[in-house]
C-alpha cells in the first residue's frame, strides 16, 4: 500500500524506507515553526511512537542488547521495554509493522 504523505519524488525507497521518510518530515515539521500546514502533519501517539521506535530499531539492529534501564531513567525505560517487545521479530516483519502502522496513521 503505498504511503499517502510521501511525494512521489523519492524514486528507489523501499516501503520501509518511504516510511521512516514520512515519519522524520513529520517529526520535523511538528518542530519547526516554518514547516507545514497543520492539515499536512502526521500526529503518532505516544504509544504509536513507542511502537514506532521499537519496530524501527528492531527492523535496523536486531533484538535489544544489555540491561533494562533504571526506574528512575522513564523515557530510556520506554524506549527499550518497546524494543523489548519486538524481541524475536525478523528485519522483515519488524519493518511491516512500523509501514503498517504509519500507513495506519496517515490514511486516518
Amino acid at each position: 500500500m503505498p504511503l499517502p504523505s510521501l511525494s512521489t519524488t523519492v524514486p528507489g525507497l523501499t516501503p520501509f524506507d518511504r516510511a521512516v521518510h514520512v515519519v522524520n518530515i513529520s517529526n520535523m515539521t511538528s518542530q519547526s515553526p516554518t514547516g507545514t500546514a497543520d492539515s499536512d502533519k502526521v500526529s503518532f501517539s505516544p504509544e504509536d511512537q513507542l511502537l514506532l521506535y521499537g519496530a524501527y530499531k528492531q527492523a535496523t539492529k536486531g533484538d535489544v542488547k544489555g540491561l533494562k534501564p533504571t526506574f528512575f531513567d522513564i523515557a530510556a525505560r520506554s524506549k527499550w521495554q518497546a524494543w523489548a517487545n519486538m524481541r524475536g521479530k525478523s528485519h522483515q516483519e519488524a519493518q511491516e509493522i512500523y509501514v503498517d502502522l504509519v500507513v495506519k496513521v496517515t490514511l486516518a
